[in-house]
């Protein structure tokens, strides 16, 4: 509140806010709370293979949500091109899959590199060791490193993989958003609100 947030967009699952509901859900004052399901809970779909280094595993499936859940990431999109929507905050429950994502489209859309939008992406493992170090050790034995958590959480291999998707099917982010329907008036005050 003290940020000025005018917009929280809450991309969890119904269960996962059921288990940790947010603090701004019930607001009646600014900022405005929206919650998308962007993985659309209790649908099914063919997992990646479990043989597949986790890096590739990661990427398969946001190449997914990219194909597949395009009304949830037009909807989520349009809630941030709306006027006075911004500065505005969003958030899953990891902090870095469907963020992660959604990351991406708004940097492409702001005109970032793409190299900038990888590197972005891979320093989320940095700020989540501290929070999730104990877990991965758990799982993964007590020497585990940071460098693993890095390829096994966010790994700069995932999001190039993800990008070249979207240039590859789609002709890149900004062709992406235009051909799941976010209308020109909408990206250029969106492109406008992240760049001021």
């Amino acid at each position: 509140v003290d940020f000025g947030l005018q917009t929280i967009v809450d991309l969890r699952l119904p269960s996962e806010l059921a288990e940790q509901p947010s603090v701004f859900a019930s607001s009646t004052s600014a900022p405005t709370y929206v919650h998308i399901d962007v993985l659309i809970e209790g649908t099914t779909r063919a997992l990646p293979p479990a043989d597949l280094p986790s890096e590739l595993r990661t990427a398969e499936s946001y190449k997914y949500w990219i194909d597949e859940r395009q009304e949830r990431l037009l909807e989520t999109l349009r809630v941030f091109a709306a006027p006075g929507a911004l500065p505005g905050l969003y958030n899953c429950a990891a902090g870095k899959d469907r963020t992660g994502l959604v990351s991406a489209l708004l940097l492409g859309l702001a005109r970032v590199p793409d190299g900038t939008i990888v590197a972005d992406y891979a320093l989320s493992a940095h700020y989540l060791w501290p929070r999730d170090r104990d877990d991965f050790r758990r799982e993964h034995g007590s020497e585990a490193t940071l460098e693993e958590f890095s390829r096994a959480y966010s790994a700069e291999q995932t999001m190039e993989i993800v990008l070249e998707h979207m240039q590859t099917k789609y002709g890149g982010i900004a062709k992406y958003v235009e051909k799941i329907g976010l209308g020109e008036e909408e990206v250029a005050r969106l492109r406008s609100s992240l760049l001021d």
